[in-house]
């Protein structure tokens, strides 16, 4: 028979949770199976097998240790999906079985757009299986490997980029006490549909504080993994910056070879700093990497998110480069990695321009920074609205420097330079009659993306609590300057250094503000600008006001 659908999943997924924490064990990574091996053929699904009544089998598309994935169509809805499916030699093993739920109830557990969704699991005949977001793509680890054949250096931007969203993605996992494990390249798809990256694979995932084995892959998880030590954020901050390492060297931070060696040079061996292997790099980079990729814990950055930040910052320092120095490269990536790969189709030559943000030149970032695209969605909405889809096409062939900014496919979590925000309002501002453009896109993004980002229900937090949170989750909206608070009741001072001077984006913030605390069901909310950098201040100020019911 066979079980499956969103009950079935709901029930399972409620008995994860309710189950006592020790129980969840998850044990061993994912490792691409040789066609020599005998369970090779185990538990392969014919083209066109449906299963739970609506998820019908297209074609594979790995195999790994424990499962098989597979590309499917879902009849119901009429959307691609991705089938992970058991082992059928191996269905009968309760602790893999509960290990294969265990990582269907994680996914399930996450929902963040640069992690896979989970739609549904179920049974099919002695089958096992979940049904998961299909992201159209191709691993990380084989970019940087094209890379490498080309001699060519991995582009700066596109490694701030990635470095930013995956490390969202880790921070909402750690908010719900997950901790990955096994961030390495072959575990981040590069989503060429969405312009986004995607981590995957929690295969050997865990809950924080819960009993668990060795797992991981040398060189890139952290060395307490293979311990006796408690896995939390600080171990997801080493394997980010692993992957970092690589991403702009082209090689492991501690080389490859037997798992033994490895862990121990990570554990003893001095790190070689990325600017002797890349020497546009400036130094402030070799001490962010150093930190997050420290033995100790408690040495490291203490969130993915402010490692990120700070590595983004280090980075705006480097030129741009492109060939590396002419030299024999090895492929490290390919000898460290065992590589599972759930999708194909991005070729390595598209990198630097499909994601959104990248093809931009760096001296520009350095000068002003970056913002989430989702402002420029906001401010698309807002000039189709007032001209309409003939209008809009104008609007492109007229400014086609503002192709990118103002795309509909453009991710409204994705990274874009604070320069095309700029541009593109000052290009609005001619074609819509009211002059609070700013405000309308401050006050709309804020609107659209707050809980998400802030990670609570604004309703549910006081405006000062929100406020004076306000410097942790800034950089999750612009990555430029900085921002310090302090909290009165009923009034909050905000200061925002390292200001571009675009008194657009002064009007942008006062609207941001105003708009965070209105979210809390404050009211009678006021954000006054009281100090301008463009008009000659030091930095930007404003007093934000509200009233208490």
């Amino acid at each position: 028979g066979e079980r499956s659908g969103e009950a079935a999943f709901a029930r399972c997924y409620a008995g994860l949770r309710a189950a006592p924490i020790n129980d969840v064990r998850i044990v061993a990574s994912d490792e691409r199976v040789s066609d020599s091996d005998p369970s090779a053929d185990a538990g392969s699904l014919s083209a066109g097998t449906v299963v739970g009544g609506t998820y019908r089998v297209v074609h594979e598309l790995s195999r790994g240790a424990m499962g098989v994935v597979y590309r499917g169509e879902d009849l119901g809805l009429g959307r691609a999906v991705a089938i992970k499916v058991l082992r059928s030699d191996l269905a009968s093993d309760r602790d893999l079985v509960s290990r294969f739920r265990a990582e269907a109830g994680i996914l399930a557990s996450l929902h963040h757009p640069n992690l896979v969704q989970v739609f549904a699991l179920g049974e099919h005949a002695s089958d096992v299986y979940f049904v998961m977001e299909l992201v159209e793509g191709q691993p990380l680890s084989e970019v940087l490997r094209a890379q490498l054949e080309k001699k060519e250096w991995f582009p700066i931007p596109a490694i701030a980029q990635i470095t930013l969203e995956i490390s969202d993605a880790l921070d909402a996992m750690h908010a719900l006490g997950v901790i990955h494990r096994d961030v390495k390249p072959a575990n981040i798809l590069l989503d060429r549909e969405k312009d986004r990256a995607v981590l995957v694979d929690v295969g050997v995932a865990v809950r924080a504080g819960d009993q668990r084995d060795a797992a991981g892959t040398p060189g890139f998880a952290a060395p307490e993994s293979f311990l006796e030590h408690t896995d939390a954020a600080m171990t997801d901050v080493y394997g980010l910056a692993a992957t970092v390492y690589c991403m702009l060297t082209g090689r492991p931070p501690f080389g490859s070879g037997p798992a033994p060696q490895v862990v121990q040079r990570q554990l003893n061996d001095a790190l070689t700093p990325p600017s002797q292997l890349r020497p546009n790099l400036a130094g402030a980079v070799d001490d962010v990497l150093a930190k997050a990729l420290h033995p100790t814990p408690k040495r490291r950055w203490a969130s993915a998110s402010t490692f990120a930040v700070a590595l983004c910052r280090a980075l705006e320092r480097a030129p741009a480069d492109h060939q590396m120095p002419v030299q024999e490269v090895d492929d490290p990536v390919k000898q460290a990695e065992a590589i599972m790969t759930p999708t194909t189709g991005l070729d390595a030559s598209d990198v630097s321009m499909s994601q959104a943000g990248f093809a931009i030149p760096l001296d520009q970032r350095v000068i002003t920074g970056q913002v989430r695209a989702a402002h420029l969605r906001v401010l698309t909405k807002l000039l189709q609205h007032h001209v309409g889809e003939s209008g809009m096409a104008r609007v492109l062939i007229e400014t086609p420097t503002l192709a990118n900014a103002f795309s509909s496919s453009l991710a409204p979590l994705s990274w874009v330079d604070l320069t095309d925000l700029i541009a593109a309002i000052d290009r609005a501002r001619g074609l819509i009659p009211s002059q609070l453009v700013p405000r309308k896109v401050g006050r709309g993004t804020m609107s659209a993306t707050f809980a998400r980002l802030f990670g609570a229900d604004p309703t549910t937090v006081p405006a000062e609590t929100v406020l004076s949170a306000l410097p942790s989750f800034w950089d999750r909206y612009h990555v430029w300057g900085g921002i310090s608070v302090q909290v009165h009741q009923g009034m909050a001072d905000v200061a925002l250094d390292g200001f571009s001077g675009s008194t657009d984006i002064c009007e942008l913030v006062g609207a941001e503000l105003e708009r965070i605390v209105e979210l809390t069901g404050a009211t009678a909310v006021g954000a006054a600008h009281t100090s301008c950098a463009c008009l000659g201040a030091v930095r930007c100020e404003y007093r934000v006001s509200w009233a208490h019911d």
